[in-house]
């Protein structure tokens, strides 16, 4: 009974920890446990003290939200567990749900000889994976302190350095949404899709009391501010994408982030309603016509004021036209085979892209040229 009680207990704290009482507003940050690390061979301090740099420096990057030494040390004692980076990962993401992590980073400072290495991995909770952390080695104890930081940037590069160069289409352009400019975001309209440049859903509305207009997804259950950043929730509570990047493209704003369940895949919201017409500028343009891999399909094309395509010739590109703003080509049969829904510019060139609809992991491309 005492010990079903304290899980009640801690995972209650976890909750309610969770929100911030001065906006009323989840805090979204991932979570993070850093245990004591195993020392072998090594001094018995050294452990604890790699453990004590990370839990500092993911302090420090204010994106994460770590859980004290103490209230780790309480729930390994209460539980019999020892804390150290040698848990079997099981208990390590019982763990994990117990203080409320989304993370948990494990691992052991080894002596042999003159030299130190730690080893690390990183867990996540939710989908008992583990990460390896890359091995780091120096011949001081004095290198600790950096050896750490170096294997802490490995396992939470992303997020501790947060870039985005999935899409280089333009100068940066520092832009910050601010919670006090929440009007302009709950007003404007968004595309939502992907950094391939599928789009999940052309047109919706971030309202002010949190819900998503427009798209129905569990994914995407509901909105919220971290900060500066638009965060996207999953029905369960838990965030699935923080919109980390922020920038402009054709006089609209443009936002991007990881989807979290799955970092290798980015989510862009497009400002709609905003973008310049195009139309009498791409008519008087010349283009490339490519594709994302950087292969070329004609080297110059003109698309005329009748909607013909000058140049080239395919089933696939009969046609083009607007949608809204939108350059679109379309198949002999008249169905749409790509909307142009990202534009931007290089080296001061304008650059339309957007997915093959037959094939969407196929991105086409349209490149002004001279």
């Amino acid at each position: 009974m005492c010990r079903r009680f304290l899980k009640v207990v801690l995972v209650t704290a976890a909750i309610l920890s969770a929100w911030n009482p001065n906006t009323g507003l989840p805090d979204i940050r991932p979570t993070v446990a850093v245990l004591d690390f195993e020392s072998i061979g090594s001094e018995e301090h050294l452990g604890k003290a790699v453990a004590e740099i990370m839990r500092t420096e993911l302090i420090g990057t204010e994106k994460f939200r770590v859980i004290e030494r103490a209230q780790i040390g309480k729930a390994i004692k209460e539980h019999e567990l020892r804390q150290s980076g040698l848990l079997d990962d099981e208990s390590v993401v019982q763990l994990g749900k117990l203080l409320g992590a989304d993370f948990i980073v494990v691992g052991s400072v080894v002596k042999i000889g003159g030299a130190y290495t730690i080893n690390s991995r990183m867990l996540n909770v939710v989908t008992g994976e583990a990460k390896l952390g890359s091995n780091v080695t120096g011949d001081d104890v004095d290198l600790i302190t950096g050896m750490s930081r170096s294997l802490l940037k490995d396992l939470f590069g992303a997020k501790i350095r947060p870039t985005d160069t999935t899409l280089n289409e333009s100068p940066p352009v520092h832009v910050k949404i601010h919670r006090k400019a929440q009007t302009d975001v709950t007003l404007t309209d968004w595309q939502f899709g992907r950094g391939d440049g599928s789009i999940i859903a052309d047109r919706i509305r971030l309202l002010p009391d949190g819900r998503i207009e427009g798209y129905s997804h569990p994914n995407e259950s509901r909105w919220g501010y971290e900060g500066d950043t638009v965060v996207f929730y999953h029905q369960s509570g838990s965030p699935t994408c923080r919109f980390t990047s922020a920038g402009q493209e054709a006089g609209g704003i443009v936002l991007r982030g990881s989807f979290l369940p799955d970092p290798g895949i980015t989510h862009v919201l497009r400002e709609k309603g905003k973008t310049q017409k195009v139309q009498i500028d791409v008519t008087l343009l010349v283009w490339q016509f490519g594709r994302g891999d950087g292969s070329i399909i004609a080297d110059r094309i003109r698309l005329l004021p009748d909607g013909r395509i000058e140049g080239y010739s395919h089933p696939n590109e009969s046609r083009w036209g607007l949608e809204g703003d939108t350059v679109v080509f379309y198949h002999r049969n008249g169905s749409p085979t790509c909307r142009f829904t990202s534009a931007g510019e290089e080296t001061g060139m304008a650059v339309l892209r957007g997915p093959f609809l037959p094939d969407p992991r196929i991105t086409h491309v349209l490149r002004e040229t001279r």
